[in-house]
């Protein structure tokens, strides 16, 4: 009986914490609208608030000494959180527990911080696929959490941690693991949206369903056309979620009454359009369904702005669902790459680009570690003096079978797989090392110019790689020069303008680089350390023009009056430059003056420095 009571104490116990983090999953969906980091934290403190729960009824040992569910509850925030919630659930929880007193209270609190890195432990073994998600882990899991509260336990009394392992030890075996599975599908479907339009599937659908389905409403339909809808900024959780897909669901069977319609994936919804051969006829309401799901949709109370890409396959012949699914979501990706909203029909190129792609994917994965990377420099002159300013750094990629790759086709694929990271890296280290060889004496107070990505610019170590790269090549940190973009400002302005300020402090100049293309925010002028901007080509080449040129040198003395520097890119004629001059701008680079420079032909840059300065000089005789 005694053995009954405690199992029900910690039952009941169990129930009230699984009613708190059921509570927590309604809060998710407005904690989600802030930073990853700001998610963690909170996360961790509502799971701290859970465990104080748990301790409010506990099964109580003796005095000062009790059982409870808060060790399960604080291993769940190291799981879901990482260390910051699991940091933070274990202060909350180990400070309660503090402050509660008893001859239990040391014991408990080291249980919580173990418990809390055990978690985080397992959430990288689970990120890094060493363990699967299925319910036997989650189990297990569980009983891992209770050996170690018991094996804390020992270090209680002997006749306190006696009666522990004799009277305890069974129930928490029992309690834990069910109550780790437990939490585990709770929170499971708090990270993931579930469901589908109930009108149409009485069941969650994976690929091969879906296939299943769709094939039968196309043997009962004829010819088909089926289209993958993917929803771009889709960061909300269950419930909320299954809400706004079934708004989604019922948006496209409106347009469209006799549509398939299914949830396929998590972010994805795949439909049927009007049958039609017509690729005109198609687009055209792929565009209706794009525009309708587009306009702001209100669940639970919140206006939803959502943007979509469609990915379409035309069934032509006898191609099955499985592989018109297929074929959509090959134009589903290649609408991704574009990195906005828009339409795709599959078509046989399609996929050669597709193939292409996969072969510069797994290309660039051993790019680095078979020295198929080089830099070339570009000088930036000094459009008054004609002298060398810097040399911008510009990567290179010779594939060993493709050929030379263009940096336009491979550094989004890199920014997409992450390998964008080791590759920044050793083209800031490599640019560090060829200045300080061949460019430090001719060019003593010249300065390297480097691209960096948006990744990089959010790794928080970023300025510490950088500190040591300078360290090391001993590259005095005011001849480097890192060029951002404005679109690596679009998302935080605050957070790239705290990186930034990070980086200045090491006496890094910060460049912003294609000034005026897509956003044109003059804000980011005043609000970001910036030492210089680079106009965008598109606003050099058709400097002649009179609207263009005013517009340009309305943009240059706009930067010059905020005491920046203004660079003219991309000028291949004496008549921009002649303007340039003219207008006052500061700095030019282009093949007028220099093609991108090889290692190799430094040195012979370097012997006729003196002919390319004077064509930057007779550009204040052009008439």
């Amino acid at each position: 009986m005694y053995g009954l009571q405690i199992i029900t104490s910690l039952a009941r116990n169990f129930a009230d914490i699984a009613f708190f983090i059921i509570v927590i999953n309604r809060l998710h969906p407005h904690v989600m609208q802030l930073s990853k980091k700001l998610q963690h934290v909170i996360l961790g403190a509502l799971f701290g608030i859970s465990s104080i729960i748990s301790m409010q009824i506990s099964a109580a040992v003796t005095d000062g000494v009790f059982l409870d569910m808060e060790t399960i509850v604080v291993a769940m925030a190291g799981i879901y959180g990482g260390y910051r919630a699991g940091l933070m659930a274990a202060v909350i929880a180990g400070g309660y527990r503090y402050l509660l007193g008893g001859i239990g209270w040391e014991p408990a609190v080291w249980t919580l911080i173990i418990c809390a890195m055990v978690g985080v432990i397992w959430r990288e073994l689970e990120q890094h696929k060493k363990i699967s998600s299925l319910l036997i882990n989650h189990l297990l899991f569980g009983a891992l959490i209770a050996i170690v509260t018991l094996a804390c336990s020992l270090a209680l009394p002997t006749p306190i941690a006696v009666s522990i392992l004799t009277y305890y030890s069974l129930p928490l075996m029992i309690i834990t693991p069910i109550a780790s599975a437990s939490f585990r599908y709770f929170i499971i479907e708090w990270h993931k949206p579930t469901l589908l339009n109930p009108e149409l599937a009485a069941s969650k659908s994976s690929t091969n369903a879906s296939a299943e389905r769709l094939q039968n409403y196309m043997d009962q339909s004829g010819k088909t056309v089926i289209c993958i809808i993917h929803i771009m900024n889709f960061q909300h959780s269950y419930p909320f979620g299954e809400d706004l897909i079934k708004g989604m669901c019922k948006r496209i069977t409106a347009l469209i009454p006799q549509s398939f319609v299914t949830h396929i994936r998590e972010n994805e919804i795949i439909c049927s359009l009007s049958t039609s051969e017509d690729s005109e006829r198609v687009l055209a309401e792929a565009a209706k369904i794009q525009n309708k799901l587009c306009q702001p949709l209100v669940i639970r109370n919140r206006t939803m702005h959502l943007t979509v890409n469609l990915g379409i396959a035309i069934q032509k012949h006898t191609e099955t669902a499985e592989v018109l699914i297929h074929h959509a979501d090959i134009a589903l990706r290649c609408t991704k790459e574009q990195g906005q909203p828009s339409i795709m029909i599959y078509d046989v190129n399609l996929l050669k680009n597709q193939i292409h792609r996969l072969k510069l994917e797994e290309g660039l994965l051993q790019a680095l570690s078979n020295d198929e990377l080089e830099l070339h420099f570009q000088p930036q002159f000094n459009i008054h003096s004609g002298k060398v300013r810097g040399f911008e750094a510009l990567v290179r990629w010779q594939h060993p079978k493709l050929g030379a790759v263009s940096p336009g086709e491979f550094i989004p694929i890199a920014e997409e797989n992450g390998t964008i990271l080791p590759i920044g890296l050793w083209v800031l280290r490599r640019a560090c090392e060829l200045y300080q060889e061949m460019l430090m004496v001719p060019f003593p107070e010249a300065v390297i110019s480097v691209n960096i990505s948006a990744l990089q610019l959010n790794d928080s170590y970023f300025p510490k790689h950088v500190s040591q790269i300078l360290s090391e090549t001993g590259l005095p940190p005011h001849l480097l020069e890192l060029e951002i973009t404005e679109s690596m400002l679009i998302a935080s302005i605050d957070a790239a303008n705290i990186r930034l300020k990070e980086l200045t402090q090491l006496g890094v100049r910060i460049a912003l680089d294609d000034f005026g293309t897509g956003y044109s925010s003059l804000h980011y002028l005043n609000r970001l350390p910036l030492h210089l901007v680079k106009l965008d080509k598109s606003f050099i080449r058709d400097i002649c023009k009179n609207n263009e040129g005013r517009i340009t040198e309305s943009i240059i003395r706009l930067v010059q009056d905020l005491d920046i520097q203004a660079v003219a890119e991309g000028v291949e004629s004496y008549d921009q430059l002649y303007l340039l001059k003219t207008w006052k701008c500061d700095i030019v680079q282009g093949f007028l003056l220099s093609k991108p420079l090889r290692e190799q032909e430094i040195a012979a840059f370097i012997t006729k420095q003196t002919s390319v300065a004077e064509n930057v000089i007779t550009a204040s005789s052009h008439p």
